[in-house]
């Protein structure tokens, strides 16, 4: 089980994570992390950045293949949408690594060549 600096991770948080996402097998039954947010009464506001937390360690701890697509979360069944997943996530990846080389250019232009 994971742990912060107040402790144990809320366990029935967990459990009622687990319990909404494991019977959402597919993008149309997805839920955004603000509706299990809502729906759990987490109050984390707009972004979830804990909800996402416990979304990250139910599926860590508890094997569950949660998958993130345009609709939400959901559980993934087959290797097709592993695969699918996995695309998304090559690209994602790709695009951070762009933006990083895009700001670090930027930055020394305007440190060494001049203001633009």
């Amino acid at each position: 089980m994971s742990t912060d600096a107040a402790g144990p991770t809320s366990q029935p948080l967990a459990d009622q994570i687990h319990d909404e996402l494991r019977g959402r097998t597919s993008p149309e039954e997805a839920i955004t992390s603000a509706e299990l947010s809502e729906k759990l009464q987490i109050g984390d506001g707009e972004a979830s950045p804990k909800t996402r937390e416990l979304i990250k360690e139910v599926m860590i701890d508890r094997d569950l293949p949660i998958v993130a697509s345009n609709s939400g979360y959901y559980v993934a069944t087959t290797t097709a949408e592993m695969e699918e997943y996995f695309e998304t996530l090559d690209s994602r990846i790709q695009g951070i690594k762009s933006r990083k080389q895009d700001l670090a250019a930027a930055f020394n232009r305007r440190r060494y060549g001049g203001e633009n």
